[in-house]
């Protein structure tokens, strides 16, 4: 049986393989791509896949500093069902709410 650990690691590791065989080709199919609407759906989608390679990436950091699991704001632990449906969390449910709830106003 893999310790917490060892579990959360195998998991965005396999999740960071994952997006980087499709964010390939699909960044590669962009390029081909013939309608404007086509051209920025695939822009979109290179950046995000992007965006989550970069926070799996923070994640795999935190797991060797030792902090995996710890709200990056509050300082609490992230409900392990969060980290279950997203192990690249690095915020609680509650500051990931206040975060966005934020982020939209002008």
């Amino acid at each position: 049986m893999l310790r917490p650990v060892d579990y959360y690691r195998q998991k965005l590791e396999e999740e960071k393989k994952r997006i980087e065989t499709y964010a390939q080709r699909d960044c590669e199919f962009s390029a081909d791509a013939t309608g404007l609407w086509q051209k920025m759906e695939h822009e979109w989608r290179c950046r995000e896949k992007a965006r989550r390679l970069k926070e799996i990436r923070r994640a795999l950091q935190r797991l060797e500093e030792g902090v995996y699991g710890v709200c990056e704001r509050c300082g609490r632990p992230i409900n392990p069902e969060r980290l279950e449906i997203l192990p690249w969390s690095t915020l609680c449910v509650k500051c990931k709410n206040y975060e966005e709830s934020h982020s939209n106003q002008y």
